[in-house]
C-alpha cells in the first residue's frame, strides 16, 4: 500500500497535465487526480493493459496527435482540458519500476507465507 501511494502521488506529480487520448479517459483512466491514479496502479498490479497507458501518457507531438510540448498554466485554466506532450521516458521508467517493484514484493510475500507454512508444518 505505502507503495502504491508513493507511485500514485509521484503518477500525478508527473502526468496529470498530459493530453487525455485513448485509452485515456476523463472520467476515471486520467492522471489528475491521486484516486484515479490509485485505480489505475491497480489495474497495472493485475496486468491489465497497463502497456497501452504508459504509451499513452509516453506519447510525443505527431501529426496524428496534437498537444503542446511546453505547458501552458493559462491555457489550461482557460480551458481546463490539459494539453501537454508526455514524456516517453518518465512513462517507461515508471511503469516498468512500479511493475518491477510491486510485482517482485508481492512474489516474495506469497513465498515467505508458503515458506512459513512449510516451517509451522515441519515443527508440528
Amino acid at each position: 500500500m505505502l507503495l502504491m501511494f508513493v507511485y500514485s502521488v509521484m503518477g500525478v506529480s508527473l502526468f496529470a497535465t498530459v493530453k487525455i487520448a485513448e485509452p485515456l479517459n476523463v472520467d476515471i483512466v486520467n492522471f489528475q487526480k491521486f484516486l484515479n491514479v490509485f485505480l489505475i496502479l491497480y489495474r497495472a498490479i493485475c496486468g491489465e493493459n497497463w502497456h497501452l497507458i504508459m504509451d499513452a501518457i509516453g506519447r510525443p507531438r505527431t501529426l496524428s496527435f496534437q498537444c503542446e510540448s511546453d505547458f501552458n498554466f493559462s491555457a489550461y485554466q482557460e480551458t481546463g482540458v490539459p494539453g501537454q506532450c508526455g514524456n516517453r521516458a518518465y512513462a517507461i521508467f515508471y511503469f516498468v519500476s512500479f511493475t518491477l517493484v510491486v510485482k517482485l514484493t508481492i512474489l516474495n510475500l506469497f513465498i515467505a507465507i508458503i515458506l512459513q507454512r512449510y516451517v509451522d508444518l515441519y515443527n508440528q
